[in-house]
Order: structure tokens, then C-alpha cells, then sequence
């Protein structure tokens, strides 16, 4: 029942009790404090750590029929006896030590019966995390479980395979990839080998080619940690365990062999800063040094090359490497969809002239062209000239291979030209083009371009093969004439120069080298002939001379010509008259001629008649020869 009290008499003067206060059901009570004592009035309780009374008041158990004390050992722990021996299967009922599961008291549990350490499991959810050895060793499969929980403190890397590495550091250069992880500043070297080992699924030995070298001057070695891609039917990923000077052992999960099969993978190297030397080599320089991309590798898909220097290029160079802004010039938008609009600049080697002429492939929509004849020197991503109807200009791709046929182009012709038309296209020349043309592409226009101060444009110079050009394409040069010591500019015949009276800048001129003939005869008829000076040579004749000396008889008027064309022959090009009295003498002399005859034809100067008896006739032909 619940707690009540009993009211008694006012506090008298007698034995006094001790009494603790309390307040029940809001009363102020006093409770008794009594102490058990045995017969002879002695307490029944002892100090804790002192002997134990020999009667008092213990707290025990019962055994099912009586009342038994509990044990404590001399530190006072209670001794607690499980009923079975240690080691042995627990019985039905014992006292043991226990932990509620939230509704059941459940008992503890050791490892093992060798490990006698108290099991305890880390859980999340349902996933209990897995305790297993220090991880000191690389490429270790994970547990039967993905929980693990890791010890030793070493930080593990997941690799390709699924499997664990230990993380390394990055004191030296040419580490192995095991253990090096993604983010950090190691950067890959490739280096790729090749084996001819036969290799059956397990651990083999395989005899490469190469176990160390270098590549671009950086060093490679095969080392055990090293994963090495294995490139051929059956590709996969190995993992080298062991090393020799010539041969390394890995766990090969396909066949291989005896062909030839292909070994790569990469050495790691530490990233360097910009104190490094010049002339160094490659190692740790991030792929930032400038790469860049090549459509033609990988048949027309495209691939990276590194940027060269022209010290190390030189001349001659396969252009591997070289960076297209340097040299191109812009054609204002080529053919294709979205037009060709730069061109490769070329030296005077690239402007040979290719030609040739169509079989078939030439009507409009064609991309691929038959020629009659094998295009030799003709280069893949290069102009092709068809020059049959309307012409146009179409490139080559960049998978067409140096002087193929048919000729594949990147873009479809426009036009239709026709079979046997003429085709052309730049070829190499060790010479340079020489005389011959060639076309435009790739030719700046800056070197040839001619400014017109009254329109304000530009105009190409053009080659002097018609007449009637227009002023706009000549080149307005004034030539310079040697003094003897230094150069002066050529003067016009204006009036201040004329005015002048110097010959600073006037032209030394002269003919060519003249030739003369001569004829006399005394009543006869004289005849000086220069005689043809073969194909397309011309005489011109600068200067004559006609003498008529007469004695008792005179001359009376007789006719001399200059004919193109041998004696008797040809047309006049000019007549002279001559009379003389007595004794007396006619002469014609003429200088400063230019009377130019026919091509591969004689000249002649004669007396159309014969002078009079004892007169004396003669003829003097003076000229030059042209072409």
C-alpha cells in the first residue's frame, strides 16, 4: 500500500531517537533510524575493506532451497561462476554477460577459440566493415566484401584491374605508374617495345626487345609495378612482377605469340618549373609545350604532333610539327562546303607545273577524277586546276596518297569537263618552274603588286606580251646608268634637262657591230651585196656611199638602188641619181639610215645602168643585223 505514518505524543524529556525528516502526502513525518546489534548490543555491519563480522545481515542468493552468501575476491569483485569450464560449450542456463539488441538480451562473442579477443563489428545499416591485415602489399584483391576498413594508415588506389595499390611518393623520376595517383604532378611518358614469347593464360616470362631506352632522350624502363598494355588479337593489361636485365614476369589472363605483339605502357616523371635549361629533355613537360593536330594521321580521323623550332628543323623539313599560321596566305574562300580560304605558301621548288588530262570522272558532282596518265608529284590536300570548259579549282583529301588514280577530291566539281581535257597542279622542282608558268596558289601577291596614285588601287604587274596594255599593270621604273663610279637616274628629253647642257643621266649609245661591202666597175655596173644572214636575221642598213668619176666623157644621169634582195632581185628600198660633167665627179654619201630588210634575205646596193666609157662607178653598203 502506499506510504502513511502514525501521529504519537509531543517530544518529551526522555531518550532521545534519532530520526530522519521526510514529507509524506504533503505531511512533515519523522522517520526511525535503527542500527541491528546482536546480543550483546555490538552492530551488525563492518567497514568496508575490514573483516567481515561473524553474525550480520549479507546480502545473498537463494540456491533454490536455502539461502547462500555471495563471494567477492580480496578486492571485493564479485566471483561469478558460469557453470562450464572456459573452453567449453556454454551450458542451457549459466550467468553470462550480455547487450540488448533493442527487445532481447543477446550474449557477447570472442573471435576464435585461438583468439580469444571480444568480437565487435562496425556496421552501416546491414554492412558490417571488414578488419583484415595491414595492407603491405600492392595490387591486393579486395575482401569477399566492398565494406573494408583500413589499417596501418597507408592510403590505397584503386587500379584497373580492381584491385588495391599502395600510394607512393614522388621523390624520383622514372617511377612505374603502380600507386601514383591521377591528380598528382606526374606526368606519363609513353614507351612501347614489341615480343615475339609465346604466352599461355598464368605467370610467364617474356623476352622483350627492349627492357630500357629512351624516348625523345627521356629514359624508359620495364620495372616491376609497371602495367603493361599488351596490343594485338587479344588485348589486356598486365602487371609485371618480377625483372631481369632482358626479361619480365606477369600474369597473363590470354594467349599471345608467336607473332609479333606490341608492349607499351608509361614511366611517370616529376613535373618540372621554368628554371629548367634549355636543350633539356623532354622529361616532365606538361603536353602544354603545343601540340598540333594533323588530319591526315589515322587515315583522315586526324592525330596530335609536337610543335617544332626551326633550329631544329632546318630546311628540308617534312612539316611534321609546324604551325600552320606562319605560312599561309588567304584565297578569299576556296571550293567546299565551307571553303578552302588558306593555301600552303610555297618556295620556287614548289611551283613546278604537273599536267595531265582527263579519262573519265570529270562531269560535275564528281569527287573522284581517272586520269589518262599516273599524276605524278601530286599531293594529298592539294589545288587541282581543271581547265576544260568553265574552269575551276578542287583539293585533294587528306587520305589520297602522293600520285594515285584516280584523284579524289574533297569537294564535288561544279562544272562538267570534258574527257582529254588538261588538268594541272604544282609539283616539287629541284630547279624551280625556270621559264615555265606556273599556277597561283600559294603565291602572295604582295611582291607584284603595282599601286595606281590615281585610282587608289592595286594592279598585278603583268608580262609584256600584247601591245595597247593599260598603264595600270606596267611597273613605272627608272633604270640607272653607271658613271664610272656610282649610279644616276636616266633622264627624258624634257626642256630643263635639254637646257641644261649635261649629260648626267643621258645614255651612251651605239649600234651593234656594223658590217660594210664595196663595188667599182669603169663602164660597168657596180653591185655591193650583204648576203643572207639565214633565218630570221635582218639587215639594216645605217650608211651609204655612191661615187661617179668622170674623164673626156661625162655621166649623164644614171639610177643606184638599195634592194631587199640579192642583184637584180627584190624590192627597192630607196633610189639614188648621179650625173657628172667632164672631168668632173658626183658623190652621195648618207649616214644615220635605219632601212631595215626582210628576214633571212640579202641587201644590195648597185647602178640600176652602166656608167659611160671611162667613167668610174663604185658603191659602198655600210649596216647591222637584228633578229
Amino acid at each position: 500500500m502506499a506510504n502513511q505514518f502514525v501521529q504519537i505524543a509531543p517530544d518529551s524529556t526522555g531518550k532521545k531517537v534519532q530520526v530522519y525528516e521526510n514529507v509524506i502526502g504533503g505531511q512533515t513525518v519523522e522517520a526511525q533510524a535503527t542500527v541491528p546489534v546482536d546480543v550483546s548490543g555490538l552492530p551488525l555491519h563492518s567497514t568496508v575493506g575490514s573483516a567481515a563480522p561473524v553474525s550480520g545481515l549479507l546480502v545473498g542468493g537463494s540456491d533454490g532451497t536455502n539461502l547462500r552468501a555471495l563471494s567477492t575476491d580480496n578486492t571485493g569483485r564479485l566471483n561469478v561462476t558460469s557453470g562450464a569450464a572456459t573452453g567449453a560449450a556454454p551450458p542451457a542456463n549459466a550467468i553470462f554477460l550480455g547487450a540488448s539488441d533493442g527487445a532481447n538480451l543477446q550474449g557477447l562473442l570472442v573471435e576464435s577459440s585461438s583468439a580469444k579477443n571480444l568480437r565487435v563489428g562496425l556496421y552501416q545499416g546491414a554492412n558490417e566493415a571488414t578488419v583484415t591485415t595491414f595492407h603491405n602489399a600492392d595490387n591486393q584483391s579486395l575482401g569477399g566484401t566492398a565494406f573494408g576498413l583500413l589499417s596501418g594508415g597507408v592510403a590505397q588506389l584503386l587500379n584497373v584491374a580492381g584491385n588495391l595499390d599502395r600510394q607512393r611518393e614522388t621523390s624520383v623520376d622514372n617511377v612505374p605508374s603502380r600507386g601514383v595517383a591521377s591528380g598528382t604532378q606526374q606526368l606519363a611518358s609513353p614507351f612501347s617495345t614489341t615480343s615475339t614469347t609465346t604466352v599461355a593464360p598464368g605467370s610467364v616470362v617474356v623476352t622483350p626487345v627492349a627492357m630500357s631506352g629512351t624516348s625523345r632522350g627521356s629514359p624508359w624502363s620495364i620495372q616491376v609495378g609497371s602495367s603493361i598494355k599488351v596490343v594485338d588479337a587479344n588485348p589486356e593489361v598486365v602487371w609485371v612482377t618480377a625483372v631481369t636485365s632482358t626479361t619480365f614476369t606477369a600474369t597473363f589472363a590470354f594467349s599471345h605469340g608467336p607473332s609479333s605483339y606490341t608492349l607499351s605502357s608509361y614511366t611517370y616523371n616529376q613535373a618540372r618549373d621554368a628554371t629548367l635549361a634549355d636543350g633539356s629533355t623532354g622529361e616532365g613537360l606538361g603536353g602544354g609545350a603545343t601540340f598540333l593536330f594533323n588530319t591526315a594521321y589515322n587515315a583522315g580521323a586526324g592525330g596530335w604532333e609536337a610543335e617544332r623550332s626551326a633550329l631544329g628543323e632546318q630546311d628540308g623539313a617534312t612539316g611534321v610539327g609546324t604551325a600552320i599560321a606562319a605560312e599561309y596566305e588567304f584565297n578569299s574562300g576556296g571550293p567546299g562546303a565551307t571553303g578552302s580560304q588558306f593555301d600552303r605558301a610555297r618556295n620556287l621548288q614548289g611551283k613546278g607545273l604537273g599536267t595531265g588530262t582527263i579519262n573519265a570522272g570529270g562531269g560535275s558532282g564528281s569527287t573522284s577524277v581517272t586520269m589518262n596518265a599516273v599524276p605524278t608529284g601530286l599531293q594529298p590536300g592539294s589545288p587541282v586546276y581543271f581547265l576544260g570548259g568553265t574552269a575551276e579549282v578542287a583539293y585533294t583529301t587528306a587520305a589520297y596518297v602522293a600520285g594515285a588514280n584516280p584523284i579524289l577530291l574533297q569537294s564535288a566539281l561544279i562544272n562538267t569537263h570534258a574527257n582529254s581535257s588538261a588538268v594541272n597542279w604544282d609539283v616539287y622542282a629541284a630547279l624551280g618552274p625556270g621559264l615555265n608558268g606556273f599556277q597561283p596558289t600559294g603565291v602572295g601577291i604582295e611582291e607584284e603588286a603595282l599601286y595606281d596614285p590615281v585610282s587608289g588601287l592595286f594592279y598585278i604587274e603583268r608580262a609584256a606580251t600584247q601591245d595597247a596594255m593599260p598603264a595600270v599593270n606596267v611597273v613605272a621604273e627608272a633604270p640607272a646608268l653607271y658613271n664610272g663610279t656610282t649610279l644616276d637616274r636616266a633622264r627624258s628629253g624634257a626642256a630643263a634637262n635639254l637646257s641644261a647642257f649635261s649629260s648626267l643621266g643621258s645614255e651612251l649609245c651605239t649600234h651593234p657591230g656594223n658590217w660594210a661591202v664595196s663595188a667599182q666597175a669603169t663602164a660597168g655596173t657596180p653591185s655591193a651585196s650583204r648576203a643572207s644572214g639565214g633565218a630570221g636575221v635582218r639587215h639594216v642598213c645605217n650608211a651609204v656611199s655612191i661615187v661617179v668619176s668622170a674623164g673626156a666623157t661625162a655621166q649623164t644621169p644614171v639610177i643606184v638602188n638599195l634592194r631587199d634582195g640579192a642583184t637584180g632581185a627584190g624590192t627597192i628600198l630607196h633610189t639614188w641619181a648621179l650625173s657628172t660633167p667632164v672631168n668632173g665627179m658626183g658623190v652621195v654619201a648618207v649616214s644615220d639610215l635605219n632601212i631595215v630588210g626582210s628576214a633571212a634575205t640579202a641587201m644590195t646596193l648597185e647602178f640600176a645602168s652602166a656608167t659611160a666609157s671611162a667613167v668610174i662607178g663604185s658603191v659602198n653598203l655600210c649596216g647591222y643585223d637584228c633578229q
